[in-house]
């Protein structure tokens, strides 16, 4: 979505969510901090959010939460 909105400001974007059951949206906090668990997946690309938005590269999100997040 942030690279859309970057790139494509003037095109309707419409999110769909993950069901892989483990990086829902009502579970992912639920697992521990170890590789490829959702706690991972939702950190590390909470941080590349950061990063790239840090960068110019897309646009900031000010992703309401998102450093609760970070400190799990």
């Amino acid at each position: 979505m942030a690279i859309m909105k970057k790139k494509y400001p003037n095109i309707k974007k419409i999110l769909i969510p993950s069901f892989d059951g483990f990086t829902d949206k009502n579970n992912w906090y639920l697992s521990d901090t170890s590789w490829n668990t959702g706690r991972s997946i939702v950190t590390y690309e909470a941080n590349l959010l950061i990063k790239y938005a840090k960068e110019g590269k897309i646009e900031n999100l000010n992703i309401k939460g998102l450093s609760k997040v970070l400190k799990k």
